[in-house]
């Protein structure tokens, strides 16, 4: 299956870079909420921590928009991380079969 990279690949594929930031929610049913946000695609991963037990309670995401893949047609699949990964090959092998022919034509 040949996929675009795109701008969220590397989320599909190495997963997301999480960081701690400050809740601007509350949550429905008490709790102390926890927001993470990735650093590369800003999708936000939201937890409700009991407050007594430590236990996550809730999850959800808030993702940003054109994170989701979207089916075209009804043969489409779903892409797998290896479909990332094939497309990450495949443009990291065009971007430096494009710098070998500028240095070749820059030695000219």
């Amino acid at each position: 299956m040949a996929i675009s990279y795109g701008k969220f690949g590397d989320c599909h594929l190495l997963g997301h870079a999480w960081e701690t930031v400050p809740s601007d929610w509350t949550p429905a049913y008490g709790g102390v909420p926890m927001t993470m946000r990735c650093m590369r695609c800003t999708m936000e991963r939201r937890d409700t921590v009991g407050t007594n037990t430590g236990e996550v309670v809730s999850r959800r995401y808030v993702e940003p928009e054109g994170y989701y893949w979207q089916r075209s047609s009804d043969d489409d699949v779903r892409p797998m991380r290896v479909d990332y990964r094939l497309a990450w090959i495949t443009q990291h092998v065009l971007e430096a079969t494009k710098q070998r022919r500028g240095r070749k034509l820059n030695a000219v």
